[in-house]
């Protein structure tokens, strides 16, 4: 088994399981880097077993084949999601499992932002995006709301909340990290269960799902992600993921106005 990007909260614990963990550093560095950060018991951070910062899988894992692999709200950074799914089907064992954990974007700071079509998650494919884009990270950043607290399941009458950076905030940071070539760490794939069935889907469509759809739940009551699992199948064996039919409660929790900085939000009334 390997999880991806476990940092200090791995999805299964190193004591009680055979588990490797892969990040894009070394234990060391991601220590320092979290060394200052609140919520991070650095001595928590898991002992990274496989340096994948470059994303060549193959150079990495050789030989190495893993029945599981875990991401738990790893998808979502990668630039490139396309490619991902790829990199991780090739080091899976014919009947591994992929399980992800991805976030629900109604009911994160990304709820303002519009979803990820499939179009650009093919356009980033084709670009082969080892770094995230300059408008994946403006977008990031710029419709990036400060929650305070809220719980977007239970808008109660109505709250108001800010964006968290002004445009030019935002254009700032994306043209420093565009003249530096530097990594900026972006949520560059928006979500819901229903959009992100429907980009699997078409990617099935396109020739570019390598993966079957073995599980996919719905967001929980009062949680913010939700869960699926994509499997490896057989040569020759592999079920059409559109076959699956799922009735995603959808409907609206809220209304949402701008006004300037302010995100004004309000229970449906519908």
């Amino acid at each position: 088994m390997l999880e991806i990007g476990a940092l200090h909260r791995p999805t299964l614990n190193p004591r009680d399981f055979n588990i490797k963990f892969a990040d894009f550093t070394d234990t060391e560095t991601l220590r320092k880097n979290y060394a200052s950060m609140p919520g991070y018991n650095t001595d928590d951070i898991v002992n990274v077993d496989y340096i994948i910062g470059d994303g060549d899988y193959q150079s990495v894992f050789k030989q190495d084949k893993f029945d599981l692999v875990l991401g738990s709200h790893v998808g979502e950074h990668m630039p490139d999601f396309v490619g991902w799914l790829y990199r991780v089907y090739n080091i899976l064992d014919t009947g591994g499992v992929l399980s992800l954990i991805l976030p629900d974007k109604r009911y994160t700071f990304d709820f303002i932002r519009a979803d990820t079509h499939v179009s650009e998650w093919i356009d980033n494919y084709e670009k082969n995006l080892t770094r995230p884009s300059s408008s994946q990270i403006y977008y990031h950043i710029f419709e990036h709301v400060r929650l305070e607290g809220a719980n977007l399941w239970d808008v109660g009458e109505g709250i108001t909340l800010k964006r968290s950076h002004t445009d030019d905030e935002a254009w700032e940071i994306c043209r420093n990290t565009f003249m530096a070539k530097s990594y900026f760490d972006t949520h560059c794939s928006i979500l819901t269960p229903k959009s992100f069935f429907r980009n699997l889907c078409r990617l099935e469509e396109a020739g570019l799902m390598p993966f079957e759809l073995e599980a996919l739940y719905d967001t929980e009551p009062n949680e913010i992600d939700f869960q699926v699992r994509l499997r490896r199948p057989p040569e020759g064996s592999r079920r059409t993921i559109s076959d699956y039919k799922f009735n995603f409660d959808e409907s609206p929790k809220y209304e949402v106005n701008h006004r300037g900085d302010e995100i004004m939000i309000h229970k449906n009334k519908y």
